[in-house]
Protein backbone atom coordinates (compact mmCIF):
# COMPACT_ATOMS: atom_id res chain seq x y z
CA UNK A 1 0.00 0.00 0.00
CA UNK A 2 1.25 3.63 -1.36
CA UNK A 3 2.46 5.58 1.73
CA UNK A 4 -0.40 8.33 0.18
CA UNK A 5 -2.79 5.97 0.59
CA UNK A 6 -2.64 6.11 4.38
CA UNK A 7 -2.15 9.61 4.66
CA UNK A 8 -5.68 9.97 2.58
CA UNK A 9 -7.13 7.79 5.09
CA UNK A 10 -6.24 9.74 7.67
CA UNK A 11 -7.23 12.85 5.95
CA UNK A 12 -10.82 11.65 4.29
CA UNK A 13 -13.85 12.90 6.17
CA UNK A 14 -17.02 11.50 4.71
CA UNK A 15 -19.36 10.86 1.39
CA UNK A 16 -21.95 13.60 0.37
CA UNK A 17 -24.54 11.94 -1.64
CA UNK A 18 -27.00 12.32 -4.04
CA UNK A 19 -27.75 9.50 -6.45
CA UNK A 20 -26.55 9.54 -8.76
CA UNK A 21 -23.91 11.96 -7.58
CA UNK A 22 -21.36 11.61 -4.79
CA UNK A 23 -18.70 13.47 -3.07
CA UNK A 24 -15.58 12.60 -1.03
CA UNK A 25 -14.47 15.06 1.09
CA UNK A 26 -11.14 15.16 2.47
CA UNK A 27 -10.69 17.84 5.17
CA UNK A 28 -7.44 18.13 7.44
CA UNK A 29 -5.99 20.74 9.66
CA UNK A 30 -8.16 23.17 7.66
CA UNK A 31 -6.92 22.05 3.92
CA UNK A 32 -9.64 20.64 2.75
CA UNK A 33 -10.66 18.40 -1.11
CA UNK A 34 -13.12 16.72 -2.93
CA UNK A 35 -13.51 14.67 -5.89
CA UNK A 36 -17.04 14.37 -7.49
CA UNK A 37 -18.33 11.60 -8.90
CA UNK A 38 -21.61 10.19 -11.11
CA UNK A 39 -22.69 7.19 -11.02
CA UNK A 40 -23.67 5.63 -14.85
CA UNK A 41 -24.28 2.47 -16.19
CA UNK A 42 -24.34 0.96 -19.81
CA UNK A 43 -26.64 -1.44 -21.01
CA UNK A 44 -25.09 -4.04 -23.71
CA UNK A 45 -26.75 -4.24 -27.02
CA UNK A 46 -27.06 -7.89 -27.79
CA UNK A 47 -27.06 -9.31 -24.28
CA UNK A 48 -28.90 -8.35 -21.34
CA UNK A 49 -25.88 -6.86 -19.39
CA UNK A 50 -25.66 -4.03 -17.33
CA UNK A 51 -22.35 -2.33 -16.10
CA UNK A 52 -22.43 0.30 -13.69
CA UNK A 53 -19.24 2.25 -13.30
CA UNK A 54 -18.26 5.94 -11.47
CA UNK A 55 -17.60 8.55 -13.65
CA UNK A 56 -14.91 11.22 -12.40
CA UNK A 57 -16.18 14.84 -13.11
CA UNK A 58 -14.39 16.78 -10.72
CA UNK A 59 -11.55 17.10 -8.37
CA UNK A 60 -10.11 19.98 -6.65
CA UNK A 61 -7.71 18.69 -4.03
CA UNK A 62 -5.03 21.51 -4.69
CA UNK A 63 -4.87 22.25 -1.17
CA UNK A 64 -4.96 18.63 0.43
CA UNK A 65 -1.98 18.05 -2.43
CA UNK A 66 -0.24 21.55 -1.01
CA UNK A 67 -0.52 20.43 3.00
CA UNK A 68 1.13 16.87 2.08
CA UNK A 69 3.88 18.73 -0.05
CA UNK A 70 4.65 21.26 2.86
CA UNK A 71 4.68 18.27 5.69
CA UNK A 72 7.19 16.44 3.50
CA UNK A 73 8.12 17.63 -0.38
CA UNK A 74 6.90 16.20 -2.92
CA UNK A 75 8.94 14.86 -5.97
CA UNK A 76 7.30 15.18 -9.90
CA UNK A 77 7.26 11.23 -9.19
CA UNK A 78 5.33 11.74 -5.93
CA UNK A 79 3.34 14.30 -8.06
CA UNK A 80 1.92 11.28 -9.89
CA UNK A 81 1.37 8.69 -7.99
CA UNK A 82 -0.28 11.26 -5.15
CA UNK A 83 -2.76 11.84 -8.20
CA UNK A 84 -3.16 8.14 -8.73
CA UNK A 85 -4.19 7.51 -5.24
CA UNK A 86 -6.30 9.74 -4.34
CA UNK A 87 -8.61 8.79 -7.44
CA UNK A 88 -8.13 5.67 -6.30
CA UNK A 89 -9.25 6.23 -2.38
CA UNK A 90 -11.81 8.26 -3.35
CA UNK A 91 -13.49 5.76 -5.55
CA UNK A 92 -12.93 3.52 -3.10
CA UNK A 93 -14.61 5.49 -0.50
CA UNK A 94 -17.28 5.72 -2.73
CA UNK A 95 -18.08 1.97 -3.41
CA UNK A 96 -17.73 1.48 0.64
CA UNK A 97 -20.46 4.39 1.21
CA UNK A 98 -22.17 2.09 -1.68
CA UNK A 99 -21.97 -0.82 0.03
CA UNK A 100 -22.57 0.12 3.38
CA UNK A 101 -25.53 2.52 3.18
CA UNK A 102 -27.39 0.37 0.73
CA UNK A 103 -27.07 2.26 -2.69
CA UNK A 104 -26.05 -0.12 -5.14
CA UNK A 105 -28.98 0.68 -7.14
CA UNK A 106 -28.86 3.25 -9.58
CA UNK A 107 -31.38 6.29 -9.01
CA UNK A 108 -32.62 6.78 -12.64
Amino acid sequence: MSKFINRLNVMFSHVEAEPPLFTTIYDYEGARGEVNYELTYMVGLKKPLRQEFLITLSANMTRIIDFINNETPLTEDDLSKIRHDIMEHSKMMVENYRINIGTTKLYY
